[in-house]
């Protein structure tokens, strides 16, 4: 993807001169339609777009930005930044943090699915773990 195909949700600061610096986030459709008898439908992805937010004071160390009425400090010498100068950068920053994601999610999945093939594994021992004993004299 192109940094011409994303959108940039700008408040003008770089156009009043401020500095700024950019987070790129996905545009997600809720999948919820009020005229359709199901209700629910998968959310789909509509784009994405490279939040813009002002860079308030620089520091030798990093930059303070606001974001949504709150300060969030940026370091200069991190691999993992909150936003970036540019979109570029912003664009590989979003790629790594969905890569992370996915892994972390892999990994989840992974641990789940052996979790439950270890307890399919145990059921299949138990003579008929669904069924109850009517009373105690059928334990014995």
């Amino acid at each position: 993807m192109s940094v011409s195909q994303i959108k940039i949700r700008t408040a003008g600061f770089a156009r009043a001169g401020l500095a700024v610096m950019y987070r790129v986030e996905a545009d997600w459709r809720a999948g919820y339609d009020p005229f359709d008898d199901g209700g629910f439908h998968p959310a789909t992805l509509e784009g994405l777009h490279a939040q813009e937010y002002p860079v308030v004071k620089v520091t030798p160390k990093g930059k303070w930005i606001e974001v949504y009425g709150e300060r969030k400090f940026i370091l200069n010498a991190s691999h993992k930044r909150f936003a970036c100068e540019t979109v570029e950068l912003a664009l590989a920053s979003f790629k790594a943090r969905k890569k992370r994601q996915i892994s972390i999610l892999s990994n989840q999945l992974r641990r789940a699915q052996g979790e439950l093939d270890r307890l399919e594994k145990y059921l299949g021992q138990v003579p008929n773990p669904t069924t109850q004993p009517e009373s105690l004299e059928e334990l014995s």
